[in-house]
C-alpha cells in the first residue's frame, strides 16, 4: 500500500515519493505521471532544457505553445513558459528534499 511523502507542492502541483513502490508521482493540474528515479531525472532534464530555451523568449508567458511528446502515439502535452517554470521549481525542490533523487538530478 502506498504511503506518499510530499517532496514539493505548489498551487497547481505536487511531487510525491512512495517508499513502498519506489516511485515518484508528479501531479500538475490535470496531469498525473509516475516515475522511477531515472525517469524522474530524465523528465527534470527535459523541463530544465525547455525552460532555459524559452524563459528569455519574447513571447506571451501564459500561452501554451511548448510541446512535450508522450510515449503514447499522437498524445502531446502543452505548457506555457510560466507553467514550465513552476514545474521546474517543483522538481528542483523535490530533489533538495530527497538526497537519493538529488544524486540523479545533479
Amino acid at each position: 500500500m502506498c504511503n506518499y511523502k510530499v517532496l514539493s507542492k505548489s498551487a497547481n502541483g505536487v511531487v510525491q515519493w512512495c517508499p513502498n513502490c519506489q516511485t515518484y508521482n508528479f501531479l500538475y493540474n490535470n496531469i498525473a505521471i509516475s516515475f522511477v528515479k531515472q525517469g524522474f531525472g530524465e523528465f527534470k532534464e527535459q523541463v530544465d532544457s525547455c525552460y532555459s530555451k524559452y524563459s528569455k523568449c519574447n513571447c506571451k508567458r501564459d500561452v501554451r505553445f511548448i510541446v512535450f511528446s508522450s510515449m503514447t502515439e499522437g498524445m502531446s502535452l502543452l505548457f506555457s513558459v510560466n507553467e514550465i517554470g513552476e514545474i521546474l521549481s517543483l522538481l528542483q525542490e523535490a530533489g533538495w528534499k530527497d538526497p537519493v533523487l538529488a544524486e540523479t538530478l545533479g
